[in-house]
């Protein structure tokens, strides 16, 4: 049976694209606070919801760049035969 093997780059761009994910979760957070007026303390108190949302973002992301990178890459049915006329 044949190891899967997953690149470090690749772990290191998922990992940022979370990353940013979470980034942006944050200021939608300090958004709403500035916008409601309310503590600031809300910022690191409420991690244990911004960590499973940034999970759910990342998440409800995957499609779109699945389709992105079909678009940049060329299609999804792969290359095509060397003896295929288009």
């Amino acid at each position: 049976m044949k190891d899967i093997v997953i690149k470090t780059r690749h772990l290191r761009r998922e990992l940022w694209i979370w990353i940013g994910c979470f980034v942006i979760l944050c200021g939608w957070n300090a958004y709403g606070i500035a916008l409601h007026h309310t503590a600031w303390s809300e910022l690191y108190t409420l991690w244990y919801v911004l960590l499973p949302l940034s999970l759910l973002f990342y998440l409800l992301l995957l499609p779109f760049r699945y389709v992105g990178h079909l678009l940049l890459r060329g299609g999804c049915c792969g290359k095509r035969n060397k003896g295929e006329n288009a």
